[in-house]
């Protein structure tokens, strides 16, 4: 697919940014394969992108689920597609506590905890299961 060249000021504020940056902006847009932010500062709208597995660390099935059209947010800056796309890809979830980290402090190993479970939003092969700590 052939995507229409950034201008120069979308370039200029690209190039502004780095990997590892912290934006902020506001949720313009909701696909099933995204999301679109439109970036503080930015000259054009929905500059940033976040991509699904980068919204949540919970199990999602629509991005819907994570965020609504007009939240704000923050998120950190993976990538830029400057010339291509003229996007920031964007996570939200780097700036979370990460619970997999969480985890071995909260339950010794070969205890026994209550979780729920859910099959709803699980794929076949899987079963997804929540515990709280």
């Amino acid at each position: 697919m052939a995507y229409p060249l950034p201008s120069k000021a979308l370039r200029d504020f690209l190039l502004s940014l780095r990997p590892g940056d912290v934006v902020a902006g506001v949720v313009s847009g909701i696909e099933n394969f995204g999301v679109f932010v439109d970036l503080d500062g930015a000259p054009e709208a929905s500059v940033g992108f976040v991509p699904p597995p980068e919204l949540s660390w919970r199990w999602i099935t629509s991005c819907h689920e994570a965020v609504s059209l007009g939240q704000r947010v923050s998120a950190e800056v993976l990538a830029l597609d400057v010339e291509r796309r003229g996007q920031a890809v964007l996570s939200l979830v780097a700036l979370q506590e990460n619970p997999w980290l969480v985890c071995p402090g909260a339950w010794a190993a070969s205890s026994v905890a209550a979780s729920r479970s859910s099959s709803r939003s699980a794929p076949s092969w899987a079963s997804m299961t929540g515990l709280q700590g």
